[in-house]
């Protein structure tokens, strides 16, 4: 199942990736500006962070299985509060750009 969600900002987006990173989610794809981060076994959030705004989709249930069993491009250390470290080494630049801009 594919569910979209309202549409946000890039501010807004970049915001709710650092707090997925927080929560200690992991992103399994990432290409330059589509994150596909991994919520849970079964839920997986796409974002476009090139954009100024995107709507944000979920795909859940055996659709976010199936895609969560293709191969991952992000690393799997994770830090002392068990965060997935080249998840937010991705976001640095990301992080960078919103406080240069707000």
């Amino acid at each position: 199942m594919n569910i979209n969600t309202k549409e946000m900002n890039r501010t807004e987006i970049v915001t709710l990736l650092n707090e997925l990173y927080e929560m200690g989610c992991r992103v399994h794809h990432f290409n330059g500006s589509q994150w596909y981060v991994q919520i849970t076994e079964e839920m997986v959030l796409i974002a476009d962070t090139s954009k100024d705004t995107d709507t944000l989709e979920l795909r859940f249930g055996s659709t976010a299985v199936r895609y969560l069993e293709s191969n991952s491009n992000m690393g799997y250390e994770l830090d002392e509060k068990g965060r997935q470290v080249s998840f937010k080494e991705e976001l640095r630049y990301y992080d960078k750009f919103i406080k240069v801009s707000a």
